[in-house]
């Protein structure tokens, strides 16, 4: 009984550590740009989301609430499509006078970075900022032009 247990035990670990993984990464490696399953670039003119920016903290190596005065509602940032982003494919950085400042979020990217890959253009506009939320204090409006 004591085998059959162990048995059980070590086949479940090799399926959780090694095979399942193997899986997610063949999985996620036909999502990439290029290959035969992507999606093709398409333009679409005037879809406009809400969001805010992510991973501000991580890019502007935050200090404190000071960090995200840099931020005025109504200002732009520019959104530079980063294909080659190792955790994101679809990834947009957002930019503030050549620095990098976060990205569009991952569930807000996709639409906007098919349309980047087709030739289009984005407006980045900061709607709001609360400076004592360090991560999800900076609004944004992301509209295909």
């Amino acid at each position: 009984m004591e085998l059959l247990v162990l048995l059980l035990v070590v086949a479940w670990l090799v399926y959780a550590f090694v095979i399942s993984p193997a899986s997610r990464r063949a999985a996620s490696s036909a999502n990439k740009p290029g290959h035969a399953t992507s999606p093709a670039p398409t333009l679409r003119p005037g879809v406009v989301t809400e969001c805010h920016v992510a991973g501000f903290p991580h890019c502007v190596n935050c200090t404190g609430p000071e960090s995200i005065d840099m931020f005025v509602p109504g200002m732009l940032l520019e959104a530079v499509r980063e294909s080659s982003n190792h955790y994101d494919p679809m990834a947009i950085m957002l930019m503030l006078a050549g620095r990098k400042v976060g990205y569009v979020p991952r569930a807000a990217n996709r639409v906007h970075a098919l349309h980047i890959d087709a030739g289009g253009e984005l407006r980045v506009r900061v709607e709001s900022v609360n400076r004592y939320d360090m991560w999800s204090g900076v609004s944004i409006r992301v509209a295909n032009l």
